[in-house]
């Protein structure tokens, strides 16, 4: 993991230059609950001018080497601009995105956002990085991105409860710790990981739901690896 933030860092350095203001690691490498075989790498970019076509292509070589090198489940980020991270507006526009689901159409040369981009996974993203994260290159955090209004960060993780719930079987693991998460910012305003979000729970919810809390819990820390020093 270490070999592979020096290359992210090293790769939007040299494709960006100038324009770079900072790159800013958030996700579970910062909250404690990272695992090779189930955790992805999440990354926010911020630069301060919109990316060039050519930047845009040179960007996409650039995933496709990175994305080799990845664990299993991929990378995972967004490039935005300053502005957008500053002041922030919901949902929040942005400039590239890349993610494991979007990996075959980088592969495809089949790379199109639409008309205004916008993504309001950016909202809890955002607000996760002013909490916990961690800048690998750049400018300070603080001096980068504004307050996340409650309202908005609470929209972002409402509609991914949402789909929790629509897809719960698919993964009750993560659907039961994710949903403790989003339960422990609605009650009591916490910024925390799945593995935190659920021992919150088993001391604040009905007693009816502590052994599935548990099951899930023991589940997911039974697989966290060593947490990867990013200092």
């Amino acid at each position: 993991m270490q070999s592979l933030l020096g290359h992210l860092v090293a790769g939007f350095e040299r494709v960006l230059g100038s324009n770079l203001v900072g790159i800013y690691l958030h996700g579970s490498l910062v909250l404690g609950c990272f695992n090779y075989r189930t955790s992805d790498v999440d990354l926010l970019v911020v630069i301060e001018h919109p990316l060039t076509p050519e930047t845009h292509e040179a960007l996409i070589a650039l995933t496709l080497q990175l994305a080799a090198e990845a664990p299993t489940k991929g990378l995972e980020f967004s490039i935005v601009l300053r502005e957008h991270a500053a002041h922030f507006t919901y949902p929040t526009p942005f400039q590239f995105h890349y993610g494991l689901n979007w990996h075959e159409r980088f592969v495809a040369g089949d790379v199109d956002y639409g008309a205004d981009p916008r993504d309001p996974d950016l909202a809890a993203h955002f607000t996760i990085t002013k909490a916990r994260g961690h800048c690998l290159s750049g400018e300070p955090i603080a001096a980068v991105f504004g307050d996340v209004p409650d309202g908005d960060y609470w929209a972002s993780i409402r509609a991914d409860a949402a789909d929790i719930l629509d897809n719960l079987a698919y993964n009750p693991v993560y659907s039961v710790l994710n949903l403790c998460r989003v339960l422990a910012y609605r009650q009591a305003k916490l910024i925390v990981s799945k593995a935190e979000g659920a021992a919150w729970a088993l001391e604040h919810i009905p007693a009816i739901y502590h052994a599935l809390i548990q099951q899930a819990l023991h589940s997911y820390t039974a697989e966290i690896e060593p947490a990867v020093d990013v200092e």
